[in-house]
C-alpha cells in the first residue's frame, strides 16, 4: 500500500547550491504544487513553491514545517516546465531561475484588487496598409487564432510598418478572452517609444517592466500578471520571467539584438528563451527583425520557422541612399573627426529645417588618457582596461566595473603638469566638434551616461518628435527601431570600430548596426546614410550600399559552413575566476586534464580573456567547439562534475556565447 506524503519539498530562490528542502506537510493545510509559501530558512524567513509531495523518513518533529501559504494563484505546469527547461539548458540551478520569476522576495505581502482592468479595445485605430501588409497581417492573425505553438519571422526592411503589423496581431490576441500577451524590447528608448505609438493606436497603456522600475511598481504589475489582471507587458528580457497566468503571444522585437543576451546570474540570450517559452506554454512566437539573426535565419531555411516578408517601405518612402567615405583620402584638420562632406550634408539638412542622427558606437569623450612625458596610460586599477574620460562630469571612468576617479591635469605616475591627452573620439568629443561647427544647433546626446531611465528616455523622444533636437549624437541605443520621421542625414563616425572584430560575429553584429542606423534616415522623405571608414572594400559595405543583405548572408552563411561554426555547429564557453592568478592558473590545467575525450567535441583552452581581469578577479576561458547534434550541457556537466572547485574560484558556463572578452 502507498503512504501518503507526509511532506513537502520546497524550492527556494537561491541562486547557488541546494535549492529544494523539505518541509513538514501540515495537516488541513490547502497546499498544491506551485503554491507561494513561506517556510524558515538559516534564520530568516523566505518564500518559495512548493515543488513535490513527498514521503520523508526523517521524524515530522525534526523537520520544520510550512509557515504560511500566500493566498495567490499557484505557479502551473506550464511555468515549472520553463523553470526546469532554462535550468537544463544554461546549466543554472532551478532556485536561480525561480528568483528571476520571483524579483520581491522583499516584500511579498499582496492585497489581491479583484477589480477589472480597462483594456480600451474599443478605441484600437486600424491604420490603412498596403498589400503587401495586409497579407502580413491576415498571416499572423492566422497563427495567433490558431493556439498552437509556432515561430514566424517578420522580416521587413526598415520603415516598412513592422510595428504596425504585429500590433495587429496584439489586436487579435487581446480580443480573446482573459489572453496575455508579451513584447520583448532590447533597449529602454526603444521601449519608450513603442508605449506611445502604443497608446496611440489601442487608447491604453500597456505595462512597463524594466530594471529601473520602482519596487512598488513592480510589485503590483507582478500580482496584475499573475491574477491575469494586466493583459499586455512591454519591457526588457526580464519580463519574460513573470508569472503569467495565460500568457497566449510572445513578440520579440529587434530579435537579432545582442542586448538580448543576459551575462549574469542565469547566462541566457532571451530571444531563445522566448522561442522556448513559447514551445513549453503552446503558444505563437513572432521574431521581428530587419535584419535577422543566422541562426534565425538557419531556423526559417530548415523550415522550423514560418516567413513573413515585407520587402517594401511604407506607402511611397524609398529606402536611403548609402555612400561610403573614404576616410585615406579626406584631409582632416588636427582633432577633427568629421569630414567634409558629411559636415557638408549635415549644413544641408539643417537649412532644409531637417534632422541629423550621428553614430559613434563609444561612450564618453575620449577612450584613452595618457601623459605626453612619459607615456603613462591610465588604467582601471580593478579591470585591464583603460579609464574613459567623461568631460562634462570631469571624470575618467572604468565601463566594466564602475570605478571612477577625478580627472587631474597633474601624471599620476610623473607629477608633470599638464602633460595629459586624451586619445580618439567619443560621442562627447563628437558633440564638441558639431557645436564647434554648427553653433546654433541644438544638440543631444544619447548614450547609457545620459539617458538613464524610460522618464528619461520619453522626454528626450518627445524633444526630438517636437523638432527641438537639430542633431542626435549617440551611440547603438539610437539604431534600432525608432521612427524618426524628419531626420535626413545619417552619419556613422567610425565604422571601422565594427569592421575589424576578433570573435565569431563582428561581421555580422556590424552588418546589422550599419542596416540599422541607415535605416533610420528618409523615413518619410528620401534621406542618405554616410558612412567614414578607412577599410571601405569589405564585404559588409559591399552588401550595405547595394542594399543586398543575401549578399552579406551567403557570405557569412559559407564562411561559418567551412568553420563548422554557429548555425552550423554549436559553442560553449566556459569563464573562470578569482583574486589569486596563481590558483586560477593551476585550476584552468586540472580542468583541461579532466577534459572528457569525446567525439565531435573540441576543447579550446585554456587563455586568459581578452578582458584578463574584472573588479579585481582574473579570468581564464576555455571554448568548447561542438558538432549541432551534441548534447553539449550532459558533456560539460559531467566534465565539471569530475573535478573540485576550489574555494574562491567561480565557474561561468556560457552556452551559445555572444560575449568573447
Amino acid at each position: 500500500m502507498t503512504q501518503r506524503p507526509n511532506a513537502v519539498q520546497v524550492l527556494l530562490p537561491i541562486p547557488n547550491g541546494k535549492a529544494i528542502f523539505d518541509y513538514a506537510l501540515t495537516p488541513g493545510t490547502n497546499l498544491r504544487i506551485g503554491s507561494f509559501v513561506l517556510v524558515s530558512f538559516r534564520k530568516k524567513e523566505i518564500v518559495g513553491i512548493v515543488w513535490s509531495f513527498v514521503v520523508t523518513e526523517i521524524p515530522i518533529g525534526k523537520i520544520k514545517s510550512v509557515a504560511k501559504v500566500f493566498d495567490l494563484p499557484n505557479l502551473t505546469a506550464k511555468h515549472i516546465n520553463f523553470i526546469k527547461f532554462i535550468s537544463e539548458y544554461t546549466l543554472s540551478t532551478y532556485g536561480a531561475v525561480l528568483k528571476m520569476m520571483m524579483p520581491l522576495q522583499s516584500s511579498f505581502n499582496f492585497i489581491i484588487d479583484n477589480t477589472k482592468k480597462n483594456q480600451g479595445l474599443q478605441k484600437f485605430i486600424i491604420p490603412n496598409f498596403t498589400s503587401e501588409q495586409q497579407q502580413a497581417v491576415d498571416s499572423l492573425i492566422s497563427l495567433v487564432t490558431s493556439l498552437i505553438y509556432n515561430v514566424c519571422l517578420l522580416d521587413g526592411v526598415t520603415g516598412s510598418g513592422k510595428t504596425e503589423v504585429y500590433f495587429a496581431a496584439i489586436y487579435q490576441a487581446l480580443s480573446e478572452k482573459d489572453t496575455q500577451i508579451l513584447v520583448l524590447l532590447p533597449e529602454i528608448m526603444l521601449t519608450a517609444q513603442l508605449i506611445q505609438r502604443f497608446e496611440a493606436r489601442f487608447g491604453f497603456s500597456p505595462a512597463k517592466w524594466h530594471s529601473d522600475m520602482a519596487l512598488s511598481q513592480k510589485r503590483k504589475i507582478w500580482l496584475d500578471v499573475i491574477t491575469g489582471k494586466e493583459r499586455l507587458v512591454i519591457g526588457a528580457r526580464s519580463a519574460l520571467f513573470l508569472p503569467y497566468s495565460n500568457l497566449s503571444l510572445i513578440i520579440v522585437d529587434e530579435e537579432h539584438d545582442v542586448s538580448y543576451k543576459q551575462e549574469e546570474g542565469v547566462v541566457y540570450n532571451a530571444r531563445d528563451a522566448a522561442v522556448a517559452c513559447g514551445y513549453t506554454y503552446k503558444i505563437p512566437v513572432i521574431l521581428s527583425s530587419a535584419t535577422p539573426s543566422m541562426e534565425t535565419l538557419m531556423n526559417v531555411n530548415l523550415g522550423k520557422y514560418k516567413h513573413i516578408a515585407l520587402q517594401s517601405r511604407y506607402g511611397a518612402e524609398s529606402m536611403p541612399t548609402i555612400d561610403v567615405i573614404d576616410m585615406r583620402h579626406e584631409k582632416m584638420a588636427k582633432g577633427s573627426w568629421l569630414s567634409l562632406r558629411l559636415v557638408n550634408a549635415i549644413k544641408k539638412a539643417l537649412n532644409d529645417q531637417k534632422q541629423v542622427m550621428l553614430f559613434l558606437n563609444r561612450r564618453g569623450y575620449a577612450p584613452i588618457t595618457l601623459c605626453k612625458s612619459c607615456g603613462y596610460k591610465y588604467a582601471c586599477p580593478n579591470c585591464s582596461s583603460y579609464l574613459v574620460s567623461h568631460k562634462d562630469d570631469d571624470v575618467l571612468m572604468c565601463h566594466h566595473c564602475g570605478y571612477s576617479t577625478k580627472y587631474n591635469s597633474v601624471c599620476m605616475n610623473c607629477n608633470k603638469e599638464d602633460s595629459l591627452t586624451k586619445c580618439g573620439p567619443g560621442v562627447e568629443r563628437i558633440a564638441e566638434e558639431v557645436a564647434k561647427i554648427f553653433p546654433n544647433s541644438r544638440i543631444q546626446i544619447i548614450t547609457k551616461d545620459t539617458v538613464r531611465n524610460i522618464d528619461c528616455a520619453e522626454e528626450v523622444i518627445a524633444k526630438i518628435l517636437d523638432g527641438k533636437i537639430d542633431i542626435i549624437i549617440g551611440t547603438q541605443m539610437i539604431s534600432k527601431g525608432h521612427d524618426f520621421p524628419n531626420i535626413a542625414i545619417v552619419g556613422v563616425v567610425d565604422a571601422d570600430l565594427g569592421l575589424i572584430g576578433a570573435d565569431l560575429r563582428s561581421a555580422e553584429r556590424t552588418y546589422h548596426l550599419l542596416t540599422q542606423m541607415s535605416g533610420r534616415a528618409g523615413r518619410r522623405e528620401g534621406g542618405s546614410a554616410l558612412i567614414q571608414t578607412y577599410y571601405p572594400d569589405t564585404p559588409i559595405l559591399a552588401s550595405l550600399i547595394s542594399n543586398n543583405r543575401d549578399q552579406f548572408t551567403n557570405y557569412e552563411m559559407q564562411n561559418r559552413k567551412i568553420l563548422n561554426m554557429p548555425p552550423f555547429g554549436r559553442l560553449s564557453a566556459i569563464i573562470i575566476s578569482g583574486i589569486n592568478e596563481e590558483r586560477l592558473q593551476e585550476f584552468s590545467n586540472l580542468l583541461l586534464k579532466s577534459a572528457p575525450i569525446t567525439h565531435g567535441v573540441i576543447v579550446l583552452g585554456p587563455v586568459k580573456a581578452p578582458l584578463a581581469k574584472i573588479r579585481g578577479r582574473y579570468r581564464y576561458r576555455f571554448l568548447i567547439k561542438s558538432m549541432a547534434s551534441i548534447k553539449i550541457q550532459k558533456f560539460i556537466s559531467y566534465w565539471l562534475e569530475l573535478v573540485k572547485i576550489p574555494s574562491g574560484i567561480r565557474v561561468k558556463v556560457d552556452i551559445d556565447p555572444y560575449n568573447f572578452l
